[in-house]
């Protein structure tokens, strides 16, 4: 995984390489790009976009309250309280979006 991070005067972002859910529900199985913002008051989003194969022919969403799963904070807040406020968007053509909220 890697990272690039930045600070600016009004939150610190960094840019990172992850993995989401695939059409499926199997975690950690697409990969994406990654952007995590944290503003000057703590308050942290991470933002993620790939592209993945989508045989269903339909919008695939999840999130952690229909999967009861967390994400987990990474770049620039590594190791810090994972979050059940999640969501996963797969378009038809496979064009996946991820945004936590922290």
């Amino acid at each position: 995984m890697g990272s690039d991070a930045a600070a600016s005067s009004s939150a610190l972002r960094a840019n990172w390489d992850g993995f989401v859910t695939n059409y499926q529900d199997v975690p950690g199985s697409v990969p994406v790009s990654c952007t995590t913002v944290v503003t000057d008051g703590g308050i942290a989003n991470q933002f993620c976009h790939g592209t993945t194969e989508n045989p269903t022919g339909n919008v695939v969403r999840f999130s952690g309250e229909s999967t009861g799963r967390s994400c987990i904070p990474e770049f620039p807040t590594g190791g810090g309280t994972p979050s059940l406020n999640w969501s996963e968007l797969i378009t038809p053509s496979g064009q996946v979006s991820f945004v936590c909220r922290f």
